[in-house]
């Protein structure tokens, strides 16, 4: 009986078994068409209301920097 030990377990079996289902994954994304296939037009309803097409900020309050104070709190 004290000879059906079970081994013990070694960490890096797992770290190498997710890398090694990483990179399967990643093989079989590139086979299939991989970045070429990625077609992200029409992904979004409309841009940041903020932004134009050039990405500056067109909100004022962005572009001045000047923030009111809270009010005061009334207890």
């Amino acid at each position: 009986m004290a000879d059906d030990k079970v081994p013990p377990h070694d960490p890096m079996r797992d770290v190498y078994f997710f890398i090694g289902f990483l990179v399967l994954v990643v093989i079989l994304w590139y086979a299939s068409g991989g970045p070429g296939r990625a077609n992200i037009q029409g992904a979004f309803i409309g841009g940041p209301s903020w932004s134009d097409t050039s990405g500056v900020p067109q909100d004022p309050t962005f572009q001045t920097g000047s923030v009111a104070p809270p009010g005061q709190v009334q207890y």
